[in-house]
C-alpha cells in the first residue's frame, strides 16, 4: 500500500510589478533536499532555541525576552518585504488567518515554552512533553488533512518519544513548577501542532516575506501586551543577552521560522512534524558543548532510538 504524500501546494502567479512569491521563486531541487537535508538543518537551527534561551532569560522575562525578539524580525521582514516588492494579502480573513497563525505559534509555542522554565519547569520535562507534538500532530493530520499514517510510521513515532525520553532522562525531575509551568507546557504543546496543520490547510495568504511580517508583527503586540499585564519589563543589556536576542532573531526568527513555512508547504505535516524527535538530541549536544553539561550512556542510546523512530516515519514507503 501507498504512503499517502501530501503534493506542493501550487505556486502562486506573479506578483503584477513585483516579484514571484518565494516559494514559487525556489528551484526545483531533489526530493533529498526537501526529504533530508532541509528538515535535518531546521531541526538544528529550532534546537538552539533551549541554549539561546538559557542564555537570555536570566536577564529578560520571558514574555518581555519575546516582546524584543519579534518586535527586532518584524522590521527585519517588513524592510525584506518592501525590497523584493512583496505580494500583501488584501482579504481582512486572511489577513486575520495569518496573524493568528502567527500569535499561536510565536507567542502560544514559544511563550509557552520560556514560561515553563521561567515558571521552574526541568527543561528535560519540556523536551518530553514538546517531544509528544509529532505524535499528537499525526493523530489530528488524518481527519483534519486526509494524510494517512501508515503502521511502520505509528512504530517511528513510539521510538521517537522513546528516544527523547532516555535522552533526557538524568535531567528529568518530579517538580513541574506548580499549574504555571505545567499550564506553560502544554500550551506549547497544542500550539505548535495547532500551527503546523493551520498552515498545512490554509497555506498563507501573499509572499512568504509579507506572511512573515504580518505574524511577527501581531506576535510582538501579543507578547508586548502580556508582558505589560504580566512583568516588570526590565531587561538587562548585557552581552549574554544581546547575543540571545540577536541569535532567536537572525537564526531562529527569521532563518528558522523561513524555513519552517517553506518545509510545511512543501510535505505532509505528519512527516515533517517527525524530524522535531531530534529536537531534543541536538539540544543535548548543544548543551554539552556551550553549557558543558553532562551526557549519559542513556542520552547516546536515546539518539540512536530517536534517529532510527525518525526514519520509520519519513522513509518512503513501497509502491503498491
Amino acid at each position: 500500500m501507498n504512503d499517502a504524500t501530501t503534493p506542493p501546494l501550487p505556486a502562486p502567479a506573479n506578483t503584477p510589478g513585483g516579484t514571484p512569491d518565494v516559494i514559487a521563486a525556489i528551484p526545483e531541487a531533489p526530493s533529498i533536499l526537501w526529504l533530508w537535508i532541509m528538515p535535518i538543518f531546521l531541526v538544528l537551527l529550532w534546537s538552539t532555541g533551549f541554549p539561546a534561551a538559557k542564555l537570555g532569560l536570566p536577564h529578560a522575562e520571558p514574555f518581555t525576552f519575546l516582546m524584543w525578539r519579534y518586535a527586532i524580525t518584524a522590521v527585519i521582514f517588513l524592510v525584506l518585504a518592501g525590497a523584493l516588492k512583496a505580494r500583501w494579502p488584501t482579504r481582512r480573513q486572511d489577513i486575520a488567518r495569518t496573524a493568528v497563525g502567527g500569535v499561536v505559534l510565536l507567542v502560544g509555542h514559544m511563550g509557552g515554552v520560556f514560561w515553563a522554565i521561567d515558571a521552574g519547569v526541568n527543561s528535560g520535562v519540556v523536551a518530553i512533553i514538546i517531544g509528544a507534538h509529532p505524535v499528537l500532530t499525526a493523530i489530528v493530520a488524518g481527519p483534519y488533512l486526509g494524510e494517512r499514517v501508515a503502521a511502520r510510521q505509528w512504530l517511528g513515532f513510539a521510538l521517537g518519544v522513546a528516544g527523547t525520553i532516555l535522552v533526557v532522562s538524568d535531567k528529568v525531575a518530579l517538580a513541574i513548577g506548580g499549574f504555571s509551568g505545567a499550564a506553560g507546557c502544554a500550551v506549547a504543546l497544542f500550539a505548535i501542532s495547532f500551527n503546523m496543520l493551520l498552515q498545512k490547510r490554509h497555506g498563507a495568504a501573499g509572499d512568504l516575506m509579507a506572511s512573515n511580517a504580518i505574524q511577527t508583527t501581531a506576535a510582538a503586540a501579543v507578547a508586548g501586551v502580556l508582558a505589560l499585564s504580566l512583568e516588570t519589563m526590565a531587561v538587562d543589556w548585557v552581552p549574554q543577552f544581546l547575543i540571545a536576542i540577536g541569535w532567536n532573531v537572525l537564526a531562529l526568527s527569521v532563518g528558522a521560522l523561513t524555513l519552517l513555512y517553506v518545509m510545511i508547504r512543501k510535505g505532509a505535516a505528519s512527516r515533517l512534524a517527525a524530524f522535531f524527535f531530534l529536537v531534543a538530541p541536538a539540544a543535548a549536544l548543544e548543551g554539552y558543548v556551550m553549557f558543558d553539561e553532562r551526557l549519559t550512556a542513556a542520552a547516546f542510546i536515546g539518539m540512536a532510538v530517536t534517529a532510527a523512530g525518525v526514519f520509520l516515519v519519513t522513509a518512503q514507503g513501497k509502491r503498491a
